[in-house]
């Protein structure tokens, strides 16, 4: 693949992002020649980033050549403090609706336009859903769903100092 020489080059760490980046719910696992199409890199090039980042955890490879989100990944990801806090806090509340309903409950966090899921506990005869935590979806597109359950501070609430209150809308 020739390079356009009229475009910028990409630094190292832009060119691993963008594999990164082509992994989501719809291709969870791809080939090394996938990876390269999508990121529009040469196949050496993207076979030596991915070799590194396999090396590394952030990939893994199963005998069969294809390529997935490494453990340590997932690992450094857990410790975003916007979904920590929010797991932390949100949890004792989620798991009262689950024992209440016997029904999925999913607490998802706006990121600009869209909603990225944080957690999630699996009603075991609940309505199958297809959300993964870690999924991104199209939050301004949709008006319901994870949208329909929120939990509102104290002070919003009128609900004791430091506790927050349910509001199934």
């Amino acid at each position: 693949m020739k390079r356009d020489t009229s475009a910028p080059a990409r630094s190292v760490a832009e060119r691993v992002l963008s594999i990164l980046e082509v992994f989501n719910p719809e291709r969870p696992t791809l080939r090394l020649s996938d990876i390269s199409r999508h990121t529009g890199m040469p196949l050496t090039t993207t076979h030596r980033l991915v070799r590194e980042l396999v090396s590394w955890g952030a990939l893994e490879r199963d005998q069969r050549g294809g390529y997935w989100i490494g453990l340590r990944l997932w690992e450094v990801g857990a410790l975003a403090p916007r979904s920590l806090g929010l797991r932390e806090a949100a949890l004792p509340f989620m798991e009262d609706l689950y024992e209440a309903t016997h029904e999925n409950v999913q607490l998802a966090v706006r990121d600009g336009r869209d909603g990225v899921y944080v957690e999630r506990i699996t009603g075991w005869d609940a309505v199958t859903v297809r959300t993964k935590v870690g999924a991104r979806w199209a939050a301004a597109r949709h008006r319901r769903g994870a949208g329909a359950s929120r939990v509102r501070t104290a002070r919003r609430s009128g609900a004791g100092a430091g506790r927050a209150a349910r509001t199934v809308h």
